[in-house]
């Protein structure tokens, strides 16, 4: 019997981004302040660089590192993995998906309703998603139920590749609005490394893992700055289709 999709529980983090593109309003972007307001507590680093027009506050949240960055007509709130053994599976991420991200689109609703956030022309929501698997023939054929349009020959492929933007009218009723639905997906093999007295024939464990990775953006032939009382449910439309795909697959 073949495999079956699974939940939001089964996947883990890899990274989670949110991105804002705007028109360049204010001329001081306040990211220490934001990063405040979205988190309940001061970042660990502020760094300005005037002269590229950059600035970024970065501190620990929770199980990674979140990562506030401004650069011209641009901004992105990022959630990377920490910089330290991972505790759970054996590559670096920052949770179960399903904790880890409604916490992170918490804080996206929080960023974009700062009274200083400036009119954003486009948003979007990416997600780099890991599942755990035996190896990569299962890894294959954990895939094919995401994946109706193709077939997977799990015993004869590898490196394989799939992507696809699925591109979606909105169904908030604003008017020339339409939804970038981007997925990829892959499986991947990591070793871990063994100390240094291990000879350099031995063979070391390998993990092995379902890759997703997803940007969900409004398209960018909107005609206007998104509408400022809209945005939040613009945001929720977003990860309404982020996790479509997360639980469904590639769905036209």
């Amino acid at each position: 019997m073949p495999p079956e999709r699974r939940s939001l529980s089964d996947w883990y983090a890899e990274s989670l981004r949110f991105t804002s593109f705007h028109l360049g309003d204010p001329a001081d972007i306040p990211v220490a302040d934001w990063w405040k307001g979205v988190t309940g507590s001061q970042p660990e680093e502020v760094l300005q660089t005037p002269q590229q027009q950059r600035a970024v506050a970065a501190g620990r949240f929770h199980e990674g590192v979140l990562f506030l960055e401004s650069q011209p007509l641009r901004i992105d709130l990022t959630l990377q993995p920490l910089n330290e053994p991972p505790k759970t599976i054996a590559v670096p991420n920052i949770g179960i998906l399903e904790t880890a991200f409604t916490e992170f689109v918490e804080m996206s609703n929080a960023l974009i309703h700062q009274g200083s956030f400036p009119r954003i022309r486009r948003m979007a929501v990416g997600a780099v998603l890991l599942l755990p698997v035996g190896g990569r023939k299962e890894g294959y054929e954990q895939l094919q139920p995401y994946l109706s349009s193709v077939t997977i020959d799990p015993v004869n492929s590898s490196d394989f590749v799939y992507r696809v933007n699925r591109k979606r009218a909105s169904q908030l009723g604003i008017s020339g609005l339409s939804i970038n639905r981007l997925g990829q997906w892959n499986t991947v093999v990591t070793k871990l490394l063994g100390p240094l007295t291990v000879p350099p024939d031995a063979t070391l464990p390998e993990n092995h893992f379902c890759r997703i990775e997803l940007d969900i953006n409004t398209a960018p032939e909107y005609p206007d700055v998104l509408p400022e009382e809209r945005l939040g449910d613009i945001l929720s439309e977003l990860v309404a289709a982020a996790k479509e795909i997360i639980l469904q697959g590639d769905v036209k």
